[in-house]
């Protein structure tokens, strides 16, 4: 048996590191897989989070954001069943960092007048109007500063990476990395884990389609238009992006 994990939820997206629970028999042929497929894990936030699982802070940290998160959860359920009754629908609460609430008997374009009187009194709530095929208010809930990207066949499937620097256009590009930040932005979603600045040389390592390509230029050329995409015009309406 293998288990697999990441800390992106418990710890930091950013940190990109996850973790693999193997038998003694087969860590070397994944510690050399590791090696010949991705070898650039940063070594230092490795010794960090080594020391806190040895240390037992990370198995606490995990116990008192669950409990909080439990908590903010049963507060909002209750919450919105004690006011709102039958004219809300809730669905995923049963698991997740987020709640989507449909909105029943309600025109949808009373969508941004809920919205903003929400945030008037302090609750955040993010819009799923952009997305396709709604046809009532729909708005997601968050307990929590993460939340999790929506799928939905009406999606739009970009091109990786390495494609998108095939076509030479960063112009192209910024107008996509800001279709991908109004979606985002409608979902609640503020930290977008691009572009991958790296220049990529060799082939063996595992995240080049992530990449722009072999060419500085054309890296660095493509890494402005994404970030300008995904950041507007106003920083106040973009999402944080990380290199």
């Amino acid at each position: 048996m293998i288990y697999v994990g990441t800390l992106s939820k418990t710890l930091s997206p950013t940190l990109r590191l996850g973790y693999l629970v193997v038998p003694t028999s087969l860590c070397r042929a994944f510690a050399e897989a590791k090696r010949l497929t991705d070898r650039h894990t940063p070594l230092l936030e490795q010794d960090a989070l080594a020391d806190l699982l040895a240390s037992g802070a990370y198995e606490r940290h995990v116990r008192s954001i669950r409990r909080k998160k439990t908590e903010r959860r049963t507060v909002l359920l209750q919450s919105l069943g004690d006011n709102l009754g039958a004219s809300v629908t809730i669905a995923g609460a049963d698991t997740g960092l987020h709640v989507v609430i449909w909105i029943d008997g309600v025109a949808s374009d009373r969508e941004p007048m809920i919205i903003e009187a929400a945030r008037t009194a302090g609750s955040g709530l993010y819009p799923l109007s952009p997305l396709p095929d709604q046809q009532r208010p729909i708005l997601r809930a968050p307990n929590s500063v993460v939340a999790t990207k929506p799928v939905s066949p009406g999606f739009t499937a970009f091109p990786t990476a390495i494609g998108l620097a095939a076509t030479g256009d960063p112009e192209a590009l910024q107008e996509m990395a800001d279709i991908m930040r109004r979606q985002m932005r409608a979902v609640g979603m503020l930290h977008a884990l691009a572009p991958v600045m790296d220049v990529a040389r060799d082939a063996r390592w595992g995240r080049v389609t992530e990449t722009y390509g072999e060419d500085p230029y054309l890296v660095s050329s493509m890494s402005v238009a994404f970030t300008r995409g995904m950041q507007a015009n106003d920083l106040r309406e973009g999402v944080l992006v990380s290199a």
